[in-house]
């Protein structure tokens, strides 16, 4: 709520007139949002578009959280509201990041590892398979270590960094 300049009284946001006296009011009033934060459960605000925009950008807000205009009854999700293209900006930005190599900027590769032992198992399981009470359970137990215990790590190919 603002007051009128001219004889003080109060004015809506909507009004471009004031009612008491009839002036014009140039009186842009920005909106205000409310964020609700999905993983704490809890609200925040009011706050302006630039200052949620920037908690965006900074990473304070996620993909799951909501916003609110002006008190508005409707809870929105971020993606879906006027700050999606900022939202889904900063989900790719992460995403690259995640995947791009630090040293000299390729894409890295996930790879698998797997533990020896399993495989050496799997090998020998499908070796011994005509001998059916030999070869089919060294089989699963080498397939059940080997999925079980993978580890995947991000391996550059140009320059060979490791992020495990």
């Amino acid at each position: 709520m603002s007051t009128c300049p001219n004889c003080g009284g109060d004015l809506q946001s909507e009004e471009n007139f004031c009612p008491a006296c009839g002036a014009q009011t140039n009186i842009t009033v920005e909106p205000t949002f409310e964020v609700r934060l999905s993983a704490q459960g809890k609200t925040a605000g009011p706050f302006s578009e630039e200052t949620v925009r920037t908690m965006i950008r900074k990473g304070s807000l996620s993909h799951v959280d909501s916003v609110r205009r002006d008190a508005e009854a409707a809870w929105v999700p971020l993606l879906q509201s006027e700050f999606s293209k900022d939202m889904v900006d900063h989900l790719s930005i992460q995403r690259l990041a995640s995947t791009t190599c630090p040293q000299c900027a390729s894409t890295m590769v996930a790879k698998i590892k797997y533990p020896k032992g399993a495989i050496i198992l799997v090998i020998l399981g499908l070796v011994l398979t005509p001998c059916f009470f030999v070869g089919i359970p060294v089989w699963i137990v080498g397939w059940i270590w080997m999925v079980r215990s993978r580890a995947t790590h991000f391996v550059c190919p140009r320059c060979k960094y490791s992020a495990n």
